[in-house]
């Protein structure tokens, strides 16, 4: 956003919409919690809260990326898609 910029710092499409998003807002409150995360660099693995889990942590969040993707359901988004899934 520059100094013209007429916004004053609101969210004015959807794509910025879904970057407000972050990992520690969303992840909560779909069910995925830091107690049973599984951390590898800049990925985090969680059971599947789409598909319920099959007890293998299949979910995978990529942090810096913002994305979601499930290995076994193949739940492909961004931590918005993940929160109304």
């Amino acid at each position: 956003m520059n100094n013209n910029d007429t916004t004053h710092g609101k969210i004015t499409n959807l794509d910025e919409f879904k970057e407000a998003f972050s990992a520690n807002i969303v992840l909560p409150l779909v069910g995925c919690h830091e107690s049973d995360c599984d951390k590898r660099g800049d990925e985090q693995r969680y059971t599947c809260v789409v598909h319920n889990g099959d007890h293998q942590k299949s979910l995978c969040i990529n942090i810096t990326k913002k994305t979601v993707y499930c290995h076994s359901c193949h739940f492909t988004g961004s931590f918005l898609d993940l929160f109304f899934e």
